[in-house]
C-alpha cells in the first residue's frame, strides 16, 4: 500500500504534472503573433488603464500589465492575451461594481493576476469574478481569484462558464475570502462541454467545482477535472445532470459536507483520486455520494477517514468499483443502496468504523451486485466473506428482512494501490 504512505506527499505535490492517463486533454497554445501593448510601468506611451489597452488592441495582440493595483471592470471582446507581470502583485480589483472580467471573444488567455471583488449578485450568477459565456477556447491560468468581502444569499462564482467549450482553467489559486454560503469556486452552467479544469487549488466555497444546469439537464459532457487540490469547501466536487465527465488524480480533502457528490449522470470516470477527511457525520455525507447514476468506472482511488461513509450509493446501475483502498472511514466503508448490475472487486476494504460494507436492496436485485476478490483483512482468504444488509421482499418499503451477500473468493493479502 505504497500509495497510502505518500498521501501527504501527494497533497504537497498536487500542483506538479502527473504522467499521462491515456485520456486526451486538448492542448491550447498561446499565440504572441500580434503587437504588445503595455499597461503601467514607466515606459513612454504605456497605458494607465487596462481597458484602454484592450480597446486599442486587435486580435492576436498581447496586453502586458506591470505590477500594481488596477481598480477596473474589464470587457474582453477580441482574441487577445492579457498577461500580468506577477500574480501576487498585479491586481485587478472590481471594487464590487460588476463582473470583474467578462470574456466575450473566443481564444482569449488571462494569466498572471490577482482578480477579485465582483459585485454581490441579486440573482444567481448576476455577477461573478470571471465570466466566460457563449464562447470557446478561453484559457485562465496562473491567477489568484477570489470573490471578495460581501454578504450574499444567491449563488456567486469566482470562475463562471456558461455555454462555453474547450476552455482551460489551470494552475490557479481560487479561494473565497469570506467562505459564505452559496458560493462556487468554478461553476459550469448551460451547455459547457470539453473543458479542462486542472492543477488548481480551490478552497472555502459552498461548492469547489460545480457542474450542473437546471435549465438544460444533461447538457454538460466531456469535461475533465484533473490534478486539483480541492479542500475546505462544503462540497468539493458537485456534478449533476451531465454525462461523460472525468474526475482524475485530484486531492479532495476536508470538505465539510461531501468530497464528491455525483447525481443524475451517466458514463463518468473517477480514477486515481485521494478522497479523505470529508463529511460532517450526517447522513448522505462522506467521501463519495452517488445517486441515480448509470454506468461508471471508479478505480485506483484512496477513500479514507471520511465521516460517516467512504462510498455511499443509491440507485446506481452498471458500475465497476475496483482497485480502490477504502479504509478508516468513521462509520462505514461502502454503503450500497438499491444498486443494480454492479461489480465491486479487488478493493482493500479494511478498518472502517462500524462496518466495512453494508447494503440495502430488493430481493430481486440483491444478487445483481457482485462482490469478488476484495481484501477484507479478517477473512484470511479462506472462507467467503459475508456482507450484511437488508432486503425488501416487494419493490416498496415493506417486509424488510435481514439478508446477506457474499464475496465468494476474498483476497488473502492487500493489493498495492
Amino acid at each position: 500500500m505504497k500509495k497510502l504512505l505518500v498521501v501527504g506527499i501527494i497533497i504537497l505535490l498536487v500542483g506538479m504534472n502527473i504522467p499521462s492517463t491515456g485520456i486526451d486533454v486538448e492542448k491550447f497554445t498561446v499565440s504572441y503573433d500580434g503587437n504588445i501593448l503595455y499597461v503601467g510601468g514607466s515606459g513612454p506611451g504605456n497605458y494607465t488603464k487596462i481597458q484602454d489597452a484592450i480597446d486599442d488592441a486587435t486580435n492576436s495582440d498581447t496586453v502586458y500589465v506591470y505590477d500594481g493595483t488596477y481598480i477596473e471592470i474589464l470587457t474582453i471582446d477580441k482574441s487577445i492575451n492579457l498577461i500580468g507581470e506577477d500574480r501576487n502583485h498585479t491586481i485587478i480589483d472590481g471594487d464590487n461594481k460588476g463582473d470583474v472580467i467578462s470574456v466575450e471573444a473566443d481564444s482569449v488567455t488571462i494569466s498572471g493576476f490577482t482578480i477579485k471583488n465582483c459585485r454581490a449578485p441579486g440573482n444567481p450568477y448576476d455577477f461573478v469574478v470571471v465570466r466566460i459565456a457563449d464562447i470557446d477556447h478561453v484559457t485562465i491560468k496562473n491567477n489568484m481569484i477570489s470573490l471578495g468581502y460581501f454578504y450574499y444569499n444567491n449563488e456567486a462564482a469566482s470562475v463562471y462558464l456558461k455555454d462555453a467549450s474547450y476552455c482551460t482553467i489551470q494552475n490557479n489559486i481560487i479561494k473565497n475570502i469570506e467562505g459564505e454560503d452559496q458560493s462556487r469556486g468554478i461553476k459550469l452552467d448551460d451547455n459547457s462541454t470539453y473543458n479542462n479544469i486542472s492543477g488548481n487549488v480551490i478552497s472555502d466555497y459552498s461548492r469547489g467545482v460545480d457542474i450542473q444546469s437546471y435549465d438544460y439537464p444533461d447538457s454538460h459532457h466531456n469535461n475533465i477535472v484533473y490534478n486539483n487540490h480541492i479542500h475546505d469547501n462544503g462540497y468539493g466536487i458537485y456534478i449533476s445532470s451531465s454525462n461523460n465527465n472525468k474526475i482524475l488524480y485530484n486531492v479532495v480533502s476536508s470538505n465539510s459536507d461531501t468530497g464528491m457528490d455525483l447525481s443524475y449522470a451517466n458514463d463518468f470516470t473517477v480514477i486515481g483520486n485521494v478522497i479523505t477527511n470529508n463529511g460532517g457525520g450526517y447522513d448522505f455525507e462522506g467521501g463519495i455520494v452517488i445517486s441515480t447514476i448509470d454506468t461508471a468506472i471508479l478505480s485506483d482511488n484512496i477513500i479514507s477517514h471520511n465521516d460517516p461513509v467512504g462510498f455511499y450509493t443509491i440507485g446506481f446501475r452498471n458500475y465497476d468499483l475496483k482497485n480502490n483502498h477504502i479504509s478508516e472511514n468513521v462509520q462505514i466503508g461502502i454503503y450500497s443502496n438499491f444498486d443494480e448490475y454492479c461489480n465491486i472487486s479487488r478493493n482493500n476494504i479494511v478498518r472502517n468504523g462500524n462496518y466495512n460494507a453494508v447494503f440495502e436492496s430488493t430481493i430481486i436485485n440483491c444478487s445483481t451486485v457482485k462482490w469478488s476478490e476484495n481484501y477484507w483483512r479478517l477473512s484470511l482468504g479462506i472462507l467467503p466473506h459475508r456482507i450484511i444488509g437488508v432486503v425488501y421482499l416487494l419493490n416498496i418499503f415493506l417486509f424488510r428482512v435481514p439478508w446477506f451477500n457474499f464475496d465468494w473468493n476474498p483476497a488473502k493479502a492487500p493489493y498495492d494501490i
